[in-house]
């Protein structure tokens, strides 16, 4: 995964909360991608300049005037159902990619700096949407995920990211659940093809003013890794 690659063939998924912290160049990344609206996340686009191919959400927090003038593919939710809007989207996102019409990566908008448990019921969904990915592509071909916000970036990958990161710059890398054997180099905690034996044991690693590498090293169920660049 290459971070905000300026590749026409990603996905972008936009939601509704904050869109501070979202770095200008990501305008490149974003300009040829298959768009997807989330619920309240259509009131970005003007801000954005793109319209969406699909619009998927229960409704809540969408202008119904907006929704009325929107002339892509919508598809209404129930308010009581036991996935989030963004969750569905994934999916809808995923079945895009298996028949050809996006490939690449995924960039999220706005799934920062909302509620706290919303923001964690993200970073989950992205995970249980990879590892089913996964399965159905092979670790190889599964997109990553990567998310700019008012926490900063963090992107999910199922094989290897490269990065430079600044000297003393803070960055973490965190498994959720029981992930798989990680190299880290290029940083000031290296690791070669260890464990995070405990969860704190990925966070707070520094830049060595050099590109930094974190790879995974995957067994038969294959997990997502997270690495995190928080706001200072």
């Amino acid at each position: 995964m290459s971070i905000a690659s300026d590749s026409p063939e990603n996905c972008l998924i936009v939601c509704s909360q904050s869109l501070e912290g979202v770095p200008g160049h990501v305008a490149a990344a974003i300009e040829d991608s298959f768009v997807i609206a989330v619920d309240g996340g259509l009131s970005h686009f003007k801000k954005i300049k793109l319209k969406p191919a699909l619009w998927v959400g229960d409704g809540d927090s969408a202008s119904k005037t907006d929704l009325k003038k929107l002339k892509c593919r919508k598809v209404k939710l129930p308010r009581a159902k036991d996935y989030s809007d963004l969750e569905y989207a994934l999916h809808l996102a995923g079945k895009a990619f298996l028949e050809g019409e996006w490939e690449g990566d995924i960039v999220l908008l706005g799934a920062q700096g909302g509620r706290f448990d919303h923001d964690i019921g993200a970073l989950l969904s992205v995970q249980h949407w990879m590892e089913d990915m996964a399965r159905a592509t092979g670790v190889a071909r599964c997109p990553g995920v990567v998310s700019y916000g008012p926490h900063g970036m963090w992107l999910a990958v199922m094989n290897e990211v490269a990065f430079h990161q600044p000297k003393g710059a803070p960055f973490s890398v965190l498994a959720l659940g029981r992930g798989p054997r990680l190299t880290i180099s290029g940083a000031r905690y290296k690791l070669k093809a260890g464990a995070l034996d405990h969860a704190s044991m990925g966070l707070s690693n520094e830049g060595l003013g050099k590109t930094v590498l974190v790879r995974a090293h995957q067994t038969a169920n294959p997990v997502p890794v997270f690495v995190l660049f928080p706001t200072e």
